[in-house]
């Protein structure tokens, strides 16, 4: 015969069915007044009102939540265009430069250089990815 007591979740459970579940309950008068004690406790929480809100909790739960909205950069955008232009204009001179600088260079040069550069945008683009789902399951909880 077993001598040792309900866990605390066996004993939660005779509590909710009201039934004595367990041939240990019968015989043990410890474990008979915990679920009891737990009876009481659940018919007190039934018994409590529901609080009243005069204002809508789930608006001010999701304002709480909500980042306020970052301004387009149109600077940062401008600032890229400019650059590229400027580099653009002063580069042209040189093409002819810049194009034997490549068709001269050997194969291998350019993998190590295109390699490098793919794989750190698809592990960044991967990084965002994460991030954003981490996100929406957030949201989804809430």
């Amino acid at each position: 015969m077993k001598t040792e007591h309900l866990t605390e979740m066996q004993l939660q459970e005779a509590a909710e069915k009201n039934v004595d579940v367990n041939i240990h309950l019968l015989i043990c008068p410890s474990c008979q007044q915990k679920v009891l004690t737990y009876r009481l406790l659940y018919n007190g929480i039934g018994e409590m009102e529901q609080p009243v809100f005069d204002f809508d909790l789930s608006l001010v739960v999701m304002k709480a939540l909500e980042k306020p909205k970052q301004p387009f950069p149109i600077i940062a955008v401008a600032l890229t265009i400019v650059l590229v232009t400027v580099i653009t204009v002063l580069g042209y001179p040189y093409w002819d430069n810049i194009k034997a600088l490549f068709d001269a260079m050997p194969l291998l040069y350019l993998q190590l250089m295109i390699i490098p550069v793919v794989t750190f945008s698809l592990l960044q683009g991967i990084i965002y990815y994460r991030q954003h789902l981490q996100k929406m399951r957030q949201l989804k909880l809430n």
